[in-house]
């Protein structure tokens, strides 16, 4: 299987009668040029995935786009150690694939393709920019496509931690995080002035509403798959052949072409409208609000058993798990929202092809976890601008930050003697009503107590005593009975010191006519 960190990109930029022309794309932007596409190519085989990089560019060059105005750029980086062809280069190389070319560097007696660029990092973002902004001014087009190849993961990395990266590059040990991606593309289309036709990743994992969320200001169509991909990847000879025998399609064409020509045994690939993804997120984001009711637990626990999972189990079809959620859960107004959300993938999805086992696949996978949440996914934007982490954190913590207690008022004497007992009082509210316990730690020595469980909104009573001079925090938690907790509140009590009077202090006090003359004096 490929397992892509990637992201493939395809930027397609057409040439001028396949001239090279300095123009910027924001000033290209909407007029006619004489070619219709560039596709841009971010090859990454500098990893183990050499082999099959090599193998799909030579599918590339199989096509003759002779008089077709289309233009396929690649951008392809080496790795040493898994394929020796064509001079078994190990840096990067750019340069247009004609009918024809092999990747050789020139030393194997194969003419020499395209330039080298030196040895570069893939996963640094400014690699990706430099390629795209090469390709729009060198051969401009009415619309352009961006291909990341290599290994991808989804939001996340799989075996080393949540990296939400694609493009492994093992020479420079880095990878292109999801944040990078997004901060990329708008440089290269001009904050999403001059958007990218179709972004294309030929690698696992990708068709997640979270990624696509990521990138949807920058581009139109994103083509990708929920599931992993074969070591082959796409069909670049019959779709790119399609092309060319129609080089007016469109950018929602173009991708539904990658789909069309797309191995079906190869699990999954969908080409998804971008610009439906706000719609979609508000739908998802309205069911994941009103799915966070404890009486839905039994039915969201059922949804999640049989729900279908892709090769990270973490990864659902967003479709399948509303419809389940339907089905195990006997609410009319749960019912509206899970139908929408599955109406807002049905009209996002512009084209969506699997493979037997993969009935349940409707083109758009989600972050719907089995054993443990990873707190990491609310970085992503659309955590930040939808409920579904909260509803994540409910599922599995009880509760979210959206429906915590308030953070405890504490009263009590704030100064006091040493070997004393003294009462203090707690008080939190709950949103949903839920009895409160306290968790309240005793400044001084660290003991602990818990006091409850209250109901929301009655105090809590507890008695401490401190032996020495000083001053202490008390700090106080109040947690539901479902486990979530409320920021902590600090208190501080003082014991003061004392000590006895000397004999000349004595004699002041009784004196106090003395004390004011010396005190006199020492003005």
């Amino acid at each position: 299987m490929k397992g892509k960190i990637t992201a493939f990109f395809i930027v397609t930029l057409m040439c001028v009668s396949g001239s090279i022309i300095g123009v910027n794309a924001s000033v290209i932007k909407g007029s006619t040029l004489s070619d219709e596409w560039t596709i841009m190519v971010y090859l990454d085989g500098d990893n183990n995935l050499e082999t099959y990089a090599i193998n799909d560019f030579l599918e590339i060059a199989d096509v003759d786009f002779t008089g077709s105005g289309v233009n396929v750029l690649v951008q392809m980086d080496r790795r040493a150690g898994y394929d020796y062809r064509y001079g078994n280069w190990e840096d990067a190389r750019r340069g247009i694939v004609n009918y024809g070319d092999v990747p050789s560097d020139g030393t194997d007696g194969n003419p020499a393709w395209g330039v080298s660029i030196g040895e570069t990092n893939v996963g640094d973002p400014q690699t990706l920019i430099n390629f795209a902004n090469w390709g729009i001014s060198n051969y401009p087009a009415d619309k352009y496509c961006l291909i990341l190849w290599d290994h991808g993961d989804g939001w996340k990395g799989q075996g080393c931690g949540p990296t939400k990266s694609v493009c492994n590059d093992d020479t420079n040990g880095d990878t292109l995080e999801i944040y990078e991606l997004r901060m990329a593309l708008g440089i290269i289309t001009n904050n999403g002035l001059d958007k990218i036709g179709v972004l294309g990743f030929d690698a696992c994992l990708m068709g997640m509403l979270e990624v696509g969320y990521e990138v949807r200001d920058y581009c139109e169509y994103m083509t990708a798959s929920e599931e992993v991909e074969l070591t082959n990847g796409w069909n670049y000879y019959s779709s790119l052949n399609a092309l060319v025998g129609n080089p007016a399609t469109n950018a929602e064409g173009l991708g539904n072409l990658f789909v069309t020509y797309y191995n079906s045994n190869q699990a999954t690939l969908s080409n998804v409208d971008l610009g439906d993804y706000g719609f979609l997120a508000s739908a998802t984001s309205d069911l994941a609000t009103y799915l966070q009711k404890a009486e839905f637990r039994n039915g969201i626990q059922s949804a999640i058993n049989n729900v279908l999972t892709f090769q990270d189990y973490d990864y659902v079809d967003l479709y399948h798990f509303a419809e389940l959620l339907q089905g195990y859960i006997q609410d009319s107004e749960l019912d509206v929202k899970a139908q929408a959300v599955m109406d807002e993938v049905s009209i996002a999805v512009s084209s969506e092809i699997h493979g037997s086992g993969y009935e349940n696949a409707h083109g758009i996978s989600t972050y719907v976890p089995y054993y443990n949440y990873d707190s990491s996914y609310e970085d992503l934007l659309y955590c930040i601008d939808t409920q579904w982490d909260e509803f994540l954190y409910w599922w599995f913590y009880g509760g979210g930050p959206s429906n915590a207690p308030t953070a405890p008022i504490i009263n009590g004497p704030k100064s006091g003697q040493t070997g004393t007992l003294y009462e203090y009082s707690f008080n939190s509210t709950d949103p949903d009503n839920d009895n409160i316990i306290y968790l309240v730690i005793w400044g001084g020595n660290g003991q602990e107590e818990e006091i409850g469980p209250k109901k929301s909104g009655e105090a809590a009573f507890a008695k401490h005593s401190w032996s020495g001079e000083g001053a202490y925090v008390i700090k106080a938690q109040a947690r539901d009975v479902n486990g979530t907790r409320s920021e902590w509140s600090y208190y501080t009590v003082t014991m003061p010191r004392t000590r006895s009077m000397t004999i000349f202090e004595k004699i002041l006090s009784k004196f106090p006519i003395i004390a004011q003359f010396l005190n006199r004096l020492a003005l």
